[in-house]
């Protein structure tokens, strides 16, 4: 199920706050697109799962606070 906001946004729900633990991430899928969700220092940031550089999962490098080193 998905919410359209006046902003022209949708909501789409995935998951409790608490289902991802401090350090780690989830990865979703929205249309075909790939989403990592990180939990860094109790908020969440969502990106979308591919690298710029190298055409690989970005989601799966090493979260250093918050950035993430390409794999």
């Amino acid at each position: 199920m998905t919410t359209k906001l006046e902003s022209g946004y949708k909501f789409y729900p995935v998951c409790g706050v608490d289902d991802i633990p401090e350090g780690e991430r989830i990865f979703i899928e929205v249309k075909d697109v790939t989403i990592a969700i990180f939990n860094i220092e109790s908020k969440h940031y969502a990106i979308e799962d591919m690298c710029t550089h190298y055409d690989c999962q970005l989601g799966d490098g090493e979260l250093e606070g918050y950035e993430i080193v390409c794999p």
